[in-house]
């Protein structure tokens, strides 16, 4: 009874008052060293630095990822191996 009462709403609402999802994007560590033109490792430093925040996967072991968000903001403020 609810899933109808769903389908319902979602046919009778235009595509436009659905909200976006709220989920950031997450980048594996060798997208974001291709992203900033650095070694994996170097990814890993700035990780161990606290530079990069690095983002677990709920009910997983080893599944990490990086926000998107947070390499485009290194990338607009320029090379992160630069002394500014």
């Amino acid at each position: 009874m609810e899933r109808f009462k769903m389908m319902k709403r979602l046919k009778t609402k235009d595509a436009e008052e659905v909200p976006p999802p709220t989920q950031q994007r997450l980048l594996r560590r060798r997208d974001v060293a291709e992203r900033l033109c650095l070694s994996l490792r170097s990814v890993d430093k700035l990780h161990a630095d606290g530079v990069l925040e690095k983002v677990r996967l709920p009910a997983r072991i080893r599944a990490a990822g990086f926000r998107e968000a947070d390499v485009n903001f290194l990338l607009s403020a320029g090379c992160p191996g630069e002394n500014a």
